[in-house]
């Protein structure tokens, strides 16, 4: 078995120097209804903050930081309700739980609705086969 060190990639501060200027260049922009339909169904208000990972130079959260810069009053009002609409969500849900420790909502509201949701949707997975 290899040595987890030896596969370490060593970081490059100037990796993707060159990759963000086309990304910038030729991505298509968000439309501002459709971040404004997201804020809206995730129940965020312009209090929201928002954490954008792997997500290209920050575009996103750019376009979008008037509609959503409250994600700590979100979670403080919606804590159980979000968590597990990331767990029961397969594209959502990596998001959520970013933002919910990135706000550092308490860890046993976490778990427990980490769990209560896991539950349900790994026993549906199971009966249809995955």
């Amino acid at each position: 078995m290899t040595d987890n060190a030896a596969m370490t990639i060593p970081f490059g501060p100037h990796r993707f120097r060159s990759t963000v200027p086309c990304y910038v260049r030729c991505r298509i922009p968000y439309p501002n209804r459709l971040l404004a339909l997201g804020a809206e169904r995730c129940g965020l208000e312009r209090a929201s903050p928002v954490l954008d990972l792997g997500c290209g130079p920050g575009q996103l959260v750019r376009n979008a930081w008037e509609q959503i810069e409250g994600l700590r009053g979100h979670f403080e009002r919606h804590v159980g309700k979000t968590l597990l609409m990331g767990r029961l969500t397969h594209g959502a849900g990596g998001l959520i739980l970013l933002s919910a420790g990135a706000v550092r909502i308490p860890f046993a509201a976490f778990f427990w609705f980490n769990l209560l949701g896991t539950l349900p949707k790994s026993q549906l997975l199971l009966l249809l086969g995955y």
